[in-house]
């Protein structure tokens, strides 16, 4: 793949540690030690001049995640189709349902079972294995469904490391390293349901010039 993207071989071993890491996600833990065990979460960034490879080493890896998400959607959409009918199907039995327990309530008699179609099973989850960008709010709903994990992919990772401080830079730092960490996590807020996680599994891949890294990472810089 290096050879024929003309990139160095770094690179492409770069962008594949960070994809079978996302894949084996919260599944297989590290314990050195008892007591200490660690996720297969990894954070890697690709640091080079323009027109090092970077991304063009970056696609080798990605795409073939990429490939097989599409089909995972497809699957998805069918299942998906199938879901949204019984849910028709449920509301409008329900309607009739509520008809019958109005009626019996009101003729003093015993009110009907509640139909079998209203017993819906859960709700299909789209699948993903890589995000581009993503508000943390947003991130631990995917999460939630996705207990795996997800493979962060930025060609430009500067913008996510800027990005922490758009809205709410030590609320945001922190649910990244959440995630770094593979902790359960819950996010709650009064406009809608809380969120829980149980594993926050977020692997980090990106590139990065060296003058912008040292910006970044240590330029003003509080810590």
């Amino acid at each position: 793949s290096a050879k024929s993207k003309g990139a160095p071989v770094d690179y492409v071993l770069g962008g594949l540690l960070a994809a079978a890491a996302s894949l084996i996600g919260t599944t297989r833990w590290a314990s050195p030690k008892s007591g200490w065990k660690e996720p297969a979460i990894l954070w890697l960034m690709l640091v080079g001049n323009p027109s090092a490879g970077k991304s063009p080493a970056l696609d080798a890896a990605i795409d073939p995640m990429l490939n097989i998400q599409r089909k995972l959607v497809a699957e998805y959409s069918e299942i998906a189709e199938e879901y949204e009918k019984l849910c028709k199907i449920a509301k409008q039995a329900e309607g009739v349902w509520n008809s019958q327990v109005k009626k019996s309530v009101t003729e003093g008699e015993d009110p009907p079972p509640q139909p079998s179609e209203m017993d819906l099973p859960k709700a299909p989850v789209r699948p993903r294995l890589v995000i581009n960008d993503a508000t943390v709010e947003k991130t631990a709903v995917i999460l939630e469904g996705q207990e795996r994990g997800v493979l962060l992919f930025r060609d430009e990772v500067a913008s996510w490391l800027l990005a922490m401080a758009r809205y709410n830079a030590e609320s945001d730092r922190g649910f990244w390293l959440e995630c770094y960490g593979g902790r359960s996590f819950t996010v709650e807020r009064m406009s809608r349901a809380a969120t829980y996680v149980k594993y926050m599994s977020v692997c980090v891949v990106g590139g990065i010039q060296p003058d912008r890294l040292r910006t970044v990472l240590l330029e003003g810089a509080d810590d």
